[in-house]
């Protein structure tokens, strides 16, 4: 016959945590301004998933990094979430909210926070990427006053000179 290998876990062992964006991308909304994103908007979602026994909820702690600023980039995540007993997961929602300001691509990163009753697995951090609603004002524009209002597309840490010239010919460095 044939020979099995039974193993048995102990009652006690520890829940492994892991997180992942199930949504990864979201971009600002029409809130009003208060800190509510629109239902409607297009959000973000993280999803807390555990092994083991799921007789009991777990509640999961952690902590918001990244360039958006939680509460302000988008609605407040308050640092916990629970999983239900009988549940293997929970999800996280993440609304952006909108705001008058042009930016550039932010991020926000879901950091799991170790807690003595579970373990955090090889997942422990999930980044998802928020978007700006407001349409770049590319170009050139003359102002009132003649001065040149000028806007140019520029990747993050990318160096620039700038410079001037009335002759089109000897050229005045300006800004670095």
């Amino acid at each position: 016959s044939r020979q099995t290998k039974v193993e048995v876990i102990g009652d006690n062992e520890k829940p492994e945590v892991t997180v992942f964006a199930k949504d990864a991308f979201a971009s600002e909304t029409t809130g009003n301004g208060n800190g509510n994103g629109s239902p409607n908007g297009n959000t973000a979602k993280f999803r807390i998933r555990r092994t083991g026994k799921t007789d009991t909820e777990l509640k999961v702690a952690y902590r918001m990094e990244g360039t958006a600023e939680n509460g302000v980039d988008y609605t407040l995540l308050e640092g916990s979430v629970v999983i239900e007993a009988r549940k293997r997961w929970a999800s996280l929602e993440l609304a952006p909210i909108m705001d008058d300001l042009e930016e550039r691509l932010e991020t926000a990163i879901l950091v799991l926070e170790p807690v003595d009753n579970y373990n955090i697995g090889r997942a422990g951090a999930a980044t998802v990427v928020i978007s700006d609603n407001n349409p770049g004002r590319k170009g050139v524009s003359i102002l009132d006053d003649g001065s040149i209002h000028l806007r140019l597309p520029a990747d993050p840490g990318e160096g620039y000179v700038m410079e001037v010239s009335d002759n089109l010919e000897d050229w005045e460095v300006i800004g670095t």
